[in-house]
């Protein structure tokens, strides 16, 4: 089966490997600053935890942690995205089976899914692929929470089956879905689509680089990428990776 591709982006090939390493580097530095303040945010948010409180003020503490874990996260997307944009995103492939990767994501992605009453479901962790741990994990992290983010009804199942010596690892929703138009923008930096309008409180999360960075992670390890959709019926992101042998 040939690897779909998609074409990636070309902001990278006009910066000089020394312009992008110092890009890297001011990002980097300045995410290192951001987070000091955010650091101190969350003790504080701890010891209020801690402390007993009313309906109202437990509410709120929560809210403040849930947009400090959120802005942590935005954080984390803006230095990915410029590793990628400059080209300085590097992979290390490596034997990796699947099912070590989900027992990482469950913890995470699992109650998120529980809160908005869906069923996830996870499936083929036992088969092993040549891929980079970190940024595997990212993908596929990516993907489910933004599967999950725009279900309503159903579940989102993440499947992995052998095709000849590749393995499709694919995420699965029964969720709002895709036009043609859409899925031709998804993957470009800052693009939030039809969903952002539908759900108004969706403008709210991330900065909408999620999946620019899944593009990027996947073109870095050279593997191949491919969706399919159907407006009202739900998606499937498709990541194709070389199967492993076993030891």
């Amino acid at each position: 089966m040939p690897r779909p591709t998609l074409t990636a982006a070309a902001a990278a090939d006009a910066i000089t490997p020394a312009r992008a390493q110092e890009l890297v580097r001011a990002v980097a530095a300045a995410s290192h600053d951001l987070r000091q303040p955010m650091h101190a945010i969350g003790l504080l948010v701890h010891a209020l935890r801690a402390r007993p409180l009313d309906g109202t003020s437990a509410g709120i503490v929560g809210q403040l942690g849930a947009t400090l874990a959120a802005l942590e996260h935005q954080i984390d997307d803006l230095l990915d995205y410029s590793r990628g944009a400059t080209g300085a995103l590097q992979a290390q492939s490596v034997p990796l089976r699947l099912g070590e990767l989900y027992q990482r994501l469950q913890p995470v992605l699992q109650p998120m899914a529980f809160d908005r009453g869906l069923d996830l479901r996870w499936r083929g962790g036992h088969l092993r692929v040549e891929a980079d741990p970190r940024l595997l994990e990212r993908v596929l992290r990516n993907l489910i929470g933004n599967a999950v983010r725009y279900t309503d009804d159903g579940g989102v199942l993440i499947s992995a089956r052998r095709r000849g010596s590749d393995v499709l690892l694919q995420v699965w929703d029964s969720g709002i879905g895709l036009g043609e138009d859409e899925m031709q923008r998804l993957f470009e930096p800052g693009y939030r689509g039809a969903a952002v309008v539908r759900r108004p409180g969706e403008a709210r999360r991330g900065v909408g680089l999620g999946l620019s960075i899944v593009r990027q992670m996947v073109e870095a390890m050279g593997l191949g990428l491919a969706l399919r959709s159907t407006p009202g019926r739900g998606s499937v992101f498709t990541v194709v990776l070389p199967l492993a042998l076993e030891p």
